[in-house]
């Protein structure tokens, strides 16, 4: 004979799923197996701590333009899309000597005219020979802003060869009144040269 037990089959189901449920998620929470474990160290290609640096500051350099061939007529206090030359640099530090301590050969012209205030943006490309290295002068510039004094012209410059050759100069120079022969065009130069090093 069947013993009536009082409940529905379907509730004694229903609740023996929940039990069945209940328990599974309890072995899930507090089972080792899956619980996630800590790393057990940095990844293979972490570096061990910040990466080291060297640098060296420069300042103080005139720049001299003593030979130039332009490419078409040019007003430097109102450059225009076209205008540009070629040209070699002296540099000096006039407050050790009057000897040639670097020169530049290159070029710039005008590419140009930035809508939002009508300055014209140039293309430059130079060699420059300086503190026994050689930098490779690549980039934009301001040419308007630069010729009339207003700001320092910048350009992020490698060193390709020599004493810092594979260091990355950060290169500013600011146009100033010309007082030297031929009196044509004279800046001040500065910057700043660095290297990361990983180890």
């Amino acid at each position: 004979m069947r013993r009536h037990t009082g409940m529905s089959p379907l509730v004694t189901t229903a609740s023996m799923l929940a039990m069945v449920a209940a328990g599974a998620a309890m072995t899930s929470v507090g089972s080792s197996k899956s619980r996630p474990r800590p790393p057990a160290g940095p990844p293979e290609n972490a570096p061990a701590g910040p990466p080291r640096g060297e640098g060296v500051s420069f300042s103080g350099i005139t720049e001299v333009l003593t030979w130039q061939e332009v490419f078409q007529p040019m007003n430097p206090q109102a450059p225009v899309v076209g205008d540009g030359a070629k040209w070699h640099i002296d540099l000096y530090d006039f407050s050790k000597s009057e000897d040639v301590i670097g020169t530049i050969d290159g070029w710039a012209v005008g590419v140009h005219e930035r809508p939002t205030d009508g300055h014209i943006i140039g293309w430059e490309e130079a060699t420059a020979e300086l503190l026994d290295t050689t930098f490779q002068v690549v980039g934009p510039i301001d040419l308007t802003a630069g010729f009339r004094g207003e700001d320092h012209m910048r350009l992020t410059v490698p060193a390709v060869a020599g004493r810092y050759k594979g260091w990355v100069a950060d290169w500013r120079y600011k146009v100033v009144q010309a007082d030297r022969p031929p009196f044509w065009w004279q800046a001040e130069l500065e910057g700043d040269i660095c290297r990361m090093v990983s180890k």
